[in-house]
């Protein structure tokens, strides 16, 4: 979605700027189409497609990047962003921002409160 997102803006300022006098703005464009990718394309490959609640109580967060792992206990707080698009998953030791579409995403803030009563939930 992100990557369709950029594509859709990039081709959009190309079209644009593509005249003959506007040569000196196709520089514009291309500066920032790759600022994006280099700011926004390490982000969206962090951003974890699967989370997994293992035997031991430990959340692992499964992205294209190195997995992250945190103990369900570390666990502070599950908050709504962005709309309610995304859920900022907040822990002693770091923290986790993860899409809304995830599959079983609510059956899973449930087995956290379960292990941990303590963390706060607050939009989801």
């Amino acid at each position: 979605m992100v990557g369709l997102s950029l594509m859709a803006i990039f081709v959009i300022f190309f079209v644009v700027l593509n005249r003959q006098e506007a040569k000196e703005a196709r520089w514009f464009a291309g500066l920032w189409a790759l600022s994006v990718l280099a700011f926004g394309l390490p982000n969206a490959l962090r951003t974890p497609h699967t989370i997994v609640l293992d035997e031991s109580g430990e959340l692992i967060f499964k992205s294209l990047l190195p997995k992250r792992a945190f103990h369900a206990k570390d666990l502070i707080s599950i908050k709504a962003r962005f709309l309610s698009t995304s859920l900022y998953f907040k822990f002693k030791k770091g923290k986790v921002t993860v899409i809304n579409g995830i599959n079983g995403l609510s059956q899973l803030i449930w087995l956290v409160k379960d292990i941990n009563p303590n963390v706060q939930t607050k939009g989801c």
